[in-house]
């Protein structure tokens, strides 16, 4: 290959050296910058160029439509190149408006780890962050809504998600601040309450387990240690004179009849026994 030659590669394309003062001569870079801006409107004088001075090694953003050193541009998987500037861009608006998430060119995704090596380390770390985000398909945002901060998966406990920004705690399921109790928008909750009701089961006010009895009488010990009614669920009292002894609650109940003490019969004082077989928790 013939040596680079600046004034023949000016004449060759009609160029006029940039004028500086005598003690301030146009360096190579200059003169080729501005003859390269120039020849933007002639793509194929350009490769002709190239062809005659492979030596030089330019390529084409994309983006832009400049001339850069092949070191100075990316590979797109598509086969197209994108400058370190364009590429910052179009990561950043990426970042900014989930329609243009995850960065494509010509339909096809950009990976993160193939411009690595030419975006900076912070907006790496930051787009790794939002990748995380507009990957999660049922999101938490803190309901602050002063904060709106996304909550990731990982630090959702029990469905309680808590803000990393501010420290608020958020409801998972709802999206609204956190409750006790259940979430009325809980699908999986509703239905096994559901069957709950149809199956007669019973559930502990205390630790919210469902019970399912066996047998044995009406007196349940939860695991957690509560007692509570079997037929209504209230607390259970102690006493013989359950509340719910003589209402429609007790006649509901299909059992009532086979675990009903005889009226002569006073049930002893004190912590009741716990039933003959332990309970079924589900």
């Amino acid at each position: 290959m013939p040596p680079f030659n600046t004034t023949e590669a000016l004449t060759v394309f009609n160029i006029e050296p940039i004028d500086k003062p005598a003690e301030e001569p146009a360096s190579f870079s200059t003169i080729l910058h501005d003859a390269l801006h120039k020849l933007k409107a002639f793509p194929a004088e350009y490769e002709r160029f190239c062809q005659s001075y492979r030596g030089l090694e330019l390529m084409f953003c994309e983006a832009c439509n400049d001339y850069l050193p092949e070191s100075e541009t990316l590979l797109a998987p598509c086969g197209d190149r994108y400058c370190a500037e364009c590429l910052t861009m179009l990561f950043e608006s990426a970042m900014n408006d989930e329609s243009m998430y995850p960065p494509r060119c010509c339909a096809q995704i950009i990976p993160l780890a193939s411009v690595r090596s030419t975006i900076t380390e912070e907006l790496a770390v930051a787009f790794t962050e939002k990748a995380i985000e507009f990957d999660t398909v049922d999101r938490t945002y803190c309901s602050d809504p002063n904060c709106a901060t996304f909550i990731p998966a990982d630090i959702i406990l029990n469905d309680i998600a808590t803000c990393g920004n501010c420290g608020m705690t958020t409801c998972a399921i709802c999206k609204a601040a956190s409750h006790l109790n259940d979430c009325p928008q809980d699908e999986n909750i509703r239905a096994l309450l559901q069957q709950a009701e149809e199956m007669q089961w019973q559930r502990c006010s205390e630790c919210l387990r469902i019970v399912q009895r066996d047998t044995g009488c009406n007196h349940i010990s939860c695991r957690c240690g509560a007692e509570f009614c079997y037929v209504c669920g209230e607390p259970y009292n102690g006493l013989g004179n359950h509340p719910c002894a003589d209402g429609n609650r007790w006649e509901r109940n299909p059992f009532y009849k086979l675990y009903q003490l005889p009226r002569d019969v006073v049930e002893p004082e004190g912590d009741a026994s716990p039933s003959p077989e332990p309970d079924t928790e589900l």
